[in-house]
């Protein structure tokens, strides 16, 4: 398929919230475009731990350091998604057997969202509820899967299997997470069999659940919307700052990582055979799950799409055959009579 020359720009921020120490933990990979276009790829890796501050502190660390450390030795021959997924268990057995040495009492665990970015395709894994997104056309869209207790019984309300009595009756229950790291066998994983091919401009929001409880996503995406220019640091930032404006009482640790994909068009790489691999089918976009806007938020601005420098070559070359058709034409006409 044909690739974009591109940059990526990356931006990180975090905030303890109103907690007395911060338990979550990320890692980056480079993001220059020897990495990213490398067999590996460019990974980020967001955790927030659990168990106290001192555990929790303790398990994200813990856990993203063995998680990169094992991506790191990711044999050539190996796909991202099953790299990706030798990485979460050796996280999670880190953890468990940290808990084993510390005695009956340790329970420490933590949640984990990896994305690895190949050239423009985009690859996850993720257990517990941080969160993966992205945004595209104005809106914020989710790509992985949440496992909480709060998730469960909204799919189980939309499918008519509880009353609105009983998902309110629950309410106090809704962050309980049903799979993390730190278990002998972690419940669920959400891991990408097939990547998310990725446009310019688009850009990949991991964080955890101390920035999507102060901010929905209409909010994060408005925010997003109102400040193309800035780059992606900035952007981070004002999240951030607008998440704390929201003065939560019991405001959590918050960790954001946004990656946004920029090309070139005037510099593409058309060769179609390019390792072809199943690494490069993509998910169809209609398969994503994505939030309609509420009507109190404006309408987002339809998007018109870029013409390429193959555009540009292909529209040109026409205009000069049709040239030269009518010169000849006439040419033909004028001889003619």
């Amino acid at each position: 398929m044909p690739v974009l020359s591109w940059t990526l720009d990356f931006g990180n921020e975090q905030d303890k919230g109103n907690r007395k120490g911060q338990e979550d933990y990320f890692a980056l990979f480079s993001p220059v475009r020897e990495v990213v276009n490398s067999d590996s790829g460019f990974l980020a890796v967001v955790a927030d731990g659990m168990g106290g501050h001192t555990s929790g502190g303790k398990a994200s660390v813990l856990a993203v350091n063995t998680f990169v450390e094992t991506y790191k030795r990711k044999a050539p021959g190996r796909s991202i998604s099953e790299a990706l997924g030798d990485a979460l268990r050796s996280a999670n057995q880190k953890l468990v057997d940290t808990n084993i040495k510390a005695g009956q009492d340790s329970d420490m665990g933590t949640t984990l969202v990896a994305v690895v970015m190949r050239a423009n395709m985009l690859f996850w894994v993720s257990v517990g509820d941080s969160r993966i997104f992205l945004y595209r056309g104005g809106r914020l869209m989710d790509v992985n899967e949440i496992h909480s207790y709060g998730a469960e019984l909204d799919v189980k309300h939309k499918l008519d299997q509880i009353s609105t009595e009983d998902l309110e009756a629950n309410k106090q229950n809704r962050n309980m997470l049903t799979s993390y790291l730190g278990l002998e066998e972690i419940p669920r994983v959400d891991i990408s069999d097939r990547p998310i091919e990725l446009r310019h401009g688009e850009r990949v929001l991991m964080c955890t659940d101390g920035l999507t409880d102060a901010l929905d996503r209409n909010e994060i995406a408005t925010l997003l919307r109102l400040h193309p220019d800035k780059s992606a640091q900035e952007q981070c930032e004002v999240i951030v700052q607008h998440a704390l404006k929201k003065n939560l009482q019991k405001q959590d640790n918050i960790t954001l990582i946004l990656l946004e994909l920029k090309s070139d068009a005037d510099d593409l790489l058309i060769n179609p055979d390019r390792d072809k691999t199943l690494d490069d089918v993509t998910i169809p976009l209609n398969t994503l799950e994505y939030y309609e806007r509420s009507q109190e938020i404006e309408q987002t601005v339809q998007l018109t799409p870029e013409v390429t420098a193959s555009d540009a070559s292909k529209l040109k070359l026409g205009i000069a055959i049709a040239l030269v058709v009518l010169i000849i034409a006439a040419l033909c006409i004028y001889f003619l009579l």
